[in-house]
């Protein structure tokens, strides 16, 4: 059998087709470039979002401002400005109110408790009260009796003694009481 060669003989002469590869490197590049500008894109819109949503709501507050001075919310604002002031009137009466509370103590609570201090054999003849002050008058059959009435008077908090403790012969006794506590109780 004879060989049939149908190509030329400068074509025989070669020795393998290679055809042309493209430059991997070109393609690298492409994808660098691409992610970087895709990287560059994202960080320029995460920095302008936030600012454009600012100027947004800067906007929305300024129409809400602008829509606020209208002449119809002037009755709400005068309404608003008086709640105020009763406010302050009322705060600055709560304030006296709890002032006087801490200040006055109901003499009946008072009587109760100079009474239960009284020790036998002492009767009170007379009790003058004003402005927190108690002048007790009273007889007592022992004079030790009045030492013990002091004591116990001591140890009280919301009443003090105003002053000495007068006794005449008859061991008839005055005796000056504040009410209100010792040191400001």
């Amino acid at each position: 059998m004879k060989d049939i060669n149908l190509l030329p003989e400068d074509i025989k002469s070669a020795s393998a087709y290679a055809p042309g590869k493209p430059d991997s490197n070109a393609g690298t590049v492409f994808k660098v470039i691409g992610v970087l500008l895709f990287m560059g894109i994202f960080i320029i819109a995460s920095l302008v979002a936030p600012k454009i949503y600012i100027k947004k709501l800067e906007a929305d507050l300024s129409s809400i401002e602008k829509y606020m001075e209208d002449s119809k919310f002037d009755e709400v604002k005068k309404v608003n400005a008086d709640i105020d002031a009763i406010k302050g009137v009322i705060a600055s009466k709560n304030d006296v109110m709890e002032t006087v509370d801490k200040n006055i103590y109901p003499i009946n609570e008072v009587l109760i408790i100079v009474n239960n201090s009284l020790p036998r054999g002492t009767t009170l003849n007379g009790i003058d009260y004003k402005n927190n002050k108690i002048k007790l008058t009273g007889y007592t059959n022992d004079i030790l009796a009045i030492a013990e009435l002091v004591a116990k008077i001591n140890r009280l908090d919301s009443v003090q003694i105003a002053s000495d403790i007068t006794v005449d012969q008859t061991n008839k006794f005055n005796l000056d009481l504040v009410v209100g506590g010792k040191e400001g109780k």
